[in-house]
Formats: structure tokens, sequence, C-alpha cells
């Protein structure tokens, strides 16, 4: 496959220290070191326990004249275990739309990072497209439920429970 991998590496706040992107070449198997970054000014300045880096693959999918690029896994990585890191508490912002009585579609957004944010719905069977991610500031992240019952928006917004790495200490 061909893609890029892209890397940034920040502060807990958010602001971008340094990043950059590269175009890969990838084959079945093959594990290969495609970039070094250099840490030594950035643990100085802010410390282990301040910054983390955040890394994606984005897989060209393009063909019959059309461009298409689709990012299919993302990671951060943290330069310390994960407790030490002075995580912010905040108040995610959430919207729900309804395509029907039983498909939602749930937005979220934070102006900070949120490590291995998640959500629920007590009392519901239900399948999402992902319910267990992190939220990076300013970027909003996007997941489509299908419920076991039919249900309104209000009550899905009643019964919805988040929490992040942040909530558990």
């Amino acid at each position: 496959a061909t893609g890029r991998v892209l890397w940034d590496l920040l502060p807990v706040d958010g602001r971008r220290i340094l990043g950059g992107s590269k175009r890969v070449q990838l084959h079945h198997g093959e594990s290969v070191a495609q970039h070094t970054l250099p840490l030594d000014q950035p643990l100085e300045k802010f410390g282990r326990d301040e910054i983390y880096v955040r890394i994606a693959l984005e897989l060209d999918t393009s063909g019959a004249g059309r461009k298409n690029v689709h990012r299919v896994s993302e990671e951060t990585v943290f330069l310390t275990s994960p407790r030490y890191v002075h995580l912010p508490r905040t108040r995610t912002k959430i919207g729900v739309k309804m395509r029907n009585a039983r498909h939602a579609t749930l937005t979220f957004s934070s102006s900070v990072f949120q490590h291995r944010f998640s959500f629920d719905v007590p009392g519901v069977p239900y399948r999402a497209s992902d319910n267990y991610f992190d939220l990076y500031p300013g970027e909003t992240k996007m997941a489509h439920l299908e419920l076991s019952r039919a249900m309104t928006v209000g009550r899905l917004k009643k019964l919805l429970v988040t929490r992040s790495l942040v909530d558990t200490y």
C-alpha cells in the first residue's frame, strides 16, 4: 500500500511543538523505522510528563480518476507512564443527530486532549462504529450508533455517559 505517515509532538495543552509527514510504501510483514524525532530540546523545555506524540497513517485508495485518502490508524505515544501525564479536565461538546428512530450520529469535540475517551448508553444495547478513541483539541470525532430500540435525541443525550483517562483518578 502507498500512504503517508504523519506525526506531531504536542504538550497536553495542544500547541504543536513540531510535526511532519512522510510518504511511505508499505509491504506485508515488513517493519521499517520511518523517522526519528529530535526530543532533547522539547524534553528539556516541557518535561516528559507534559508532552506526547501523535502518529497517524493515511492510505491512498484512489482509483478510477478520483482521489481518496483514508486515515486507517492513529495512536498516541507518551514519553512516560500515562499516570504521570498531567491531563487537564474538561467538558466535552456533544452533538446528537438522529438519522431515524434507531440510528444516531454522535459528534464529540474538546478544547484539550482527552486520552482514551469513551462513551456508553447504559441499559440500552447498541452497536457503535467507534466508542474508544483519543479526542484531540479542536478536532471533531464522529460515531454512528445503531440502537436496539427507538429513541429521541433528548432521551439519548440524557442517557449518554462519557469518560476519559483523567476521569479515573
